[in-house]
């Protein structure tokens, strides 16, 4: 007769049996497992190698394309824009360098630079909106005339445009009429002012670096836009120069790009922060103010052409 101890051996064995075949197995297929995951570690190691070689290839031929387009840089836009003057605005967060890089290439190709116009967060902000409409309506200068809307941008725009930049055929304002809106415009703490004794200019440049970054980029690149149409509606031309971010959908460039109407009127290109793209942004404003088409140039995938077309 089976008695209870051994139900309990019995069970004990079977357990022991079943824990070590557990144990077997595991130890084998740990050893497939684990060949398997070192095959994998050494090929991942091995494509990274091959990817910080590529980088740091392309990261030198980016080095030298830029050191190249700087040495031919000034003798590819001698004269291209001599004699003329140009105002540079920078959007809220444009880029130092970048600016610094546009304006030398400007001066290398013979332009005057009348004086630098900086944008703040509070020129985009909505909130701000109602503040910009109330000093333009009712500090408005004898003799100039609004746009018939509610809109602060095309408002601020047009002001701006009017007592920044001036076309053949147009009269200019007065320094005094001038000084008193940019005045008001930094009272407001929108604009800040690199020169106080702004002059007139015939081309504009807006550099632009990042996209807007508010609870309604919409509106703030609306404004930018409003901006910049007003500015190109009065002068000989007006060239958009910004960077890779400017071109994404909600950055100032992209902003144009996607919109056929902004985009013939006004061209951009989204490399500013290298020489090449510089030098392109002197290029493509020159040929705009000679009567030629509005372009969209860059790297981008939204971009046009990497650069105007030349003639001889």
């Amino acid at each position: 007769m089976i008695d209870f101890r051994y139900h309990i051996v019995s069970l004990i064995s079977v357990f022991l049996a079943l824990a070590l075949g557990i144990v077997v197995g595991t130890t084998q297929l740990n050893g497939a497992v684990l060949s398997d995951l070192r095959h994998q570690v050494k090929g991942l190691q091995k494509d990274k190698h091959n990817l910080q070689a590529n980088t740091r290839e392309l990261q030198g031929q980016l080095a030298a394309g830029d050191a190249f387009a700087k040495a031919v840089g000034p003798a590819v836009v001698a004269g291209k824009l001599s004699g003329d003057n140009v105002l540079v605005v920078s959007t809220p967060g444009a880029d130092d360098a970048t600016v610094s890089g546009v304006t030398d290439e400007l001066k290398a190709a013979g332009a005057s630079v009348t004086g630098e116009l900086k944008l703040t967060d509070d020129y985009v902000d909505p909130r701000r909106a109602a503040d910009m409409k109330q000093y333009i309506t009712s500090a408005l200068p004898a003799g100039f005339r609004l746009p018939t809307t509610d809109d602060a941008g095309v408002l601020a725009g047009s002001l701006l445009a009017d007592v920044l930049v001036g076309k053949p055929g147009q009269k200019d304002p007065t320094t005094e009429e001038r000084q008193q809106v940019l005045a008001g415009f930094s009272t407001l703490n929108v604009v800040r002012l690199k020169e106080t004794n702004i002059q007139p200019a015939g081309y504009v440049v807006m550099v632009s670096s990042q996209t807007a970054s508010g609870d309604n980029p919409k509106a703030e690149t609306g404004m930018l836009t409003s901006l910049a149409t007003g500015l190109g509606e009065r002068s000989k031309a007006v060239m958009v120069a910004g960077n890779s971010a400017s071109a994404e959908p909600n950055g100032l460039i992209g902003t144009i790009r996607s919109d056929d109407g902004l985009s013939g009127k006004l061209s951009t290109v989204d490399n500013a922060d290298t020489a090449a793209g510089q030098v392109v942004t002197v290029l493509g404003l020159a040929q705009v103010g000679q009567g030629k088409p509005t372009g969209q140039f860059g790297v981008a995938s939204n971009a046009g052409s990497p650069l105007p077309q030349t003639t001889s």
